[in-house]
């Protein structure tokens, strides 16, 4: 990242909610980020940049009396001074940080790519270390030539602002030579990026096919899941992505996105399972499967009310790859990367297994009235989205205010298809798929087909 960071803290003007302030401003060569920040009265001890990265802060010092004096640091705490307001500034060493966090970028995240760097700014904003209330307001200046880019919730300008307490996992950010363009979609606008490098598909085919995964996401969830996207997109080769992709939120959103050979034929699915992500508030480790089962579920239904696939080819691929997400017939698996297959398919497979039986079962229950796209839309309009942690009874009960019958809780409770191969395929036999020797066929008089075809095509379909 080449650019000089501002950082500030203050207390709000005619409010009583604390705010942290910080001016961030970004060098020349990004080599490092020169940071001020005031530091509000109520808060005291510990301060904290990202794990691993406390040895590239660099000159911290606090003001007192009107002298600035060296700030001590303990292992990976700054021992800020407590009990008032007090300006701190420092130096935060990016590009050292980049290099030296290169073979382990997976837990700091903050690296380099061919003249762009990449860190979301909780790798590099001192903060407290234990649970704080308030807000922060952040700053960010560049030199010409140098855009910042970041998922988090514009206030105007440069500057940034959420909750302090998602502070600890903003989501990402980028300092790149490219300047961000942007594209609208409905309920929603994307701010995309690229990072340096060859792209290997035209600019223009790139912004459509941001523009048709937003447009799928938003036909399904009757409008895009957030207001406001950061997209940044990885030439293939580097070493910021791949050809894969992640989200984050927390305060913003924002995606992570490589490209890959398919971009240019419009069938590329990843972005818009990453896009998936935006629509479901944070739920925490324990139910990831959650997470990463409605993007598994959802994208390939996304694609299909927009025209990009058919209706056989999404249950054609449900029947085919499914099946991983069944508990194994026995506990415990000798071979390690036999548990390692069985994990990832119990999350991702496992978890769009629990979204179809709830699809399911909400449109038999309401008959047809309210499907899953109805529940999470409503979810959406309650402010559930990945800018949020939830617990995930408010998912529930927020499911069940718009259904009016507590499916999605219900079929949390149970163990999904306990032993598994016989019962999930009495599903597709009762919703009318049969499997052929190379993909499947669809019978309509199957006594559940009038939900497999609401499923695929959002037609109101009632029984």
């Amino acid at each position: 990242m080449h650019v000089l960071w501002p950082i500030v803290a203050v207390l709000a003007a005619g409010a009583r909610e604390t705010v942290y302030e910080y001016d961030v401003a970004v060098g020349p060569a990004a080599r490092e980020l020169e940071i001020e920040a005031r530091i509000p009265r109520a808060a005291s001890g510990c301060f904290e940049v990202g794990e691993g990265l406390e040895t590239y802060v660099a000159a911290a010092e606090v003001k007192e009396g009107g002298r600035w004096r060296p700030i001590e640091r303990t292992n990976r705490c700054f021992d800020v001074p407590g009990g008032k307001s007090v300006p701190i500034r420092y130096r935060f060493q990016l590009a050292e940080a980049a290099a030296a966090a290169s073979a382990d970028r997976r837990r700091r995240r903050v690296y380099e790519d061919r003249g762009g760097f990449f860190a979301p700014p909780t790798m590099f904003l001192l903060r407290p270390a234990a649970f704080a209330e308030g807000r922060y307001r952040l700053k960010v200046e560049t030199p010409r030539g140098l855009h910042f880019v970041t998922g988090l919730e514009r206030a105007g300008g440069n500057t940034y602002e959420g909750r302090i307490e998602f502070m600890d996992g903003m989501p990402y950010a980028v300092i790149t030579p490219d300047e961000p363009s942007k594209l609208r979609v409905r309920g929603g606008e994307i701010e995309w990026v690229t990072m340096p490098g060859d792209l290997s598909v035209p600019r223009d085919a790139v912004a459509r096919w941001i523009q048709t995964s937003a447009e799928a996401v938003a036909g399904y969830f009757g409008a895009f899941p957030v207001p406001r996207v950061a997209v940044i997109v990885v030439p293939p080769g580097g070493t910021s992505g791949g050809g894969g992709g992640s989200t984050m939120g927390f305060g913003g959103a924002a995606i992570r996105i490589g490209v890959r050979r398919n971009v240019a034929d419009g069938t590329d699915w990843v972005l818009v399972h990453e896009m998936v992500h935006l629509a479901l508030p944070n739920l925490g480790p324990d139910e990831r499967w959650l997470e990463e089962g409605l993007s598994t579920y959802v994208e390939p239904i996304a694609r299909a009310r927009a025209g990009q696939l058919t209706p056989a080819q999404v249950w054609g691929s449900f029947v085919r790859y499914m099946p991983q997400g069944l508990p194994p017939p026995t506990e415990g698996e000798a071979n390690p990367s036999a548990e390692r297959r069985q994990r990832w398919g119990r999350t991702y497979w496992g978890g769009a297994l629990y979204w179809l039986l709830a699809d399911i079962e909400l449109l038999e229950q309401t008959r047809g009235r309210v499907g899953l796209d109805d529940v999470l839309a409503a979810v959406r309009r309650e402010g559930g989205d990945i800018r949020v942690r939830w617990d995930v009874g408010e998912l529930f009960a927020s499911a069940e205010r718009t259904a009016g019958v507590p499916v999605l809780r219900d079929v949390h409770a149970r163990p999904v298809l306990v032993p598994g191969v016989d019962e999930l395929e009495a599903v597709w036999r009762r919703l009318g798929i049969r499997r052929t020797r190379d993909a499947v066929e669809l019978d309509d008089e199957a006594p559940l087909a009038w939900i497999r075809r609401r499923i695929t095509t959002g037609a109101g379909a009632t029984r």
